[in-house]
């Protein structure tokens, strides 16, 4: 779990503790967040901490509001700690989140904290110092980030090079072998731009593109 700026202002040893997810794309080897897009299902918990221990809420009523609107309550159970929202902002938002206690031990809690809110992205990774590539072949790689899927099938990849479009192919493929031959001037430029659609949401079409120099 995550500690998010902590202390409920009713009582200095009570504290929230709260945490929340996404299963937007990111690939295997990434060590950060996946962070939500628009229409992404959020999954956000919390737990109250009283004096280092896990309060007991199974009888306590527990408010939750998105965005300044409440969308659960204790008309929908007691002690609910634990909600699924789909956001309905698009990249560069917030998702303001309050959570509300009215009642425990005859205080009152409360814990707002904001979920950043990122557009589907496609970086493209080419390893080579100050993007000079070498005569011969030289392989370069378009890694997805946060789109709205779980399985990078899902998402095509197109390649071009200075304009001309490769064929399609499905983005667990990442790597693009660029060719350059001995007849190309030294210092001469090339664009390369990779294009990423989600086949299951074609809104979520994204581009981005490097320009590389020759040896």
């Amino acid at each position: 779990m995550v500690l998010l700026g902590g202390v409920a202002h009713a009582h200095a040893e009570t504290e929230f503790m709260t945490n929340w997810q996404t299963r937007t794309y990111v690939p295997a080897w990434y060590e950060g967040r996946a962070f939500p897009t628009h229409e992404s299902a959020i999954t956000i918990t919390f737990e109250l901490i009283e004096d280092g221990k896990i309060a007991d809420l199974s009888q306590t009523g527990v408010r939750w509001y998105v965005d300044g609107k409440l969308v659960k309550n204790e008309l929908n159970g007691l002690g609910i700690k634990r909600v699924i929202i789909v956001n309905k902002k698009y990249g560069g938002g917030v998702s303001s989140i309050k959570i509300t206690i009215p009642s425990y031990n005859g205080k009152l809690y409360e814990k707002t904290f904001d979920i950043p809110i990122r557009k589907p992205e496609v970086v493209i990774d080419v390893p080579y110092f100050k993007k000079g590539i070498e005569r011969g072949e030289n392989a370069m790689y378009a890694w997805p980030f946060f789109f709205n899927t779980t399985d990078v099938r899902t998402l095509n990849l197109q390649w071009t090079i200075d304009g001309k479009a490769l064929d399609t192919k499905k983005a667990d493929e990442a790597a693009l072998l660029f060719t350059v031959g001995s007849d190309i001037p030294p210092g001469s430029r090339s664009t390369i731009e990779a294009i990423i659609i989600n086949q299951r949401k074609a809104i979520e079409n994204v581009r981005n593109k490097v320009f590389v120099e020759m040896p």
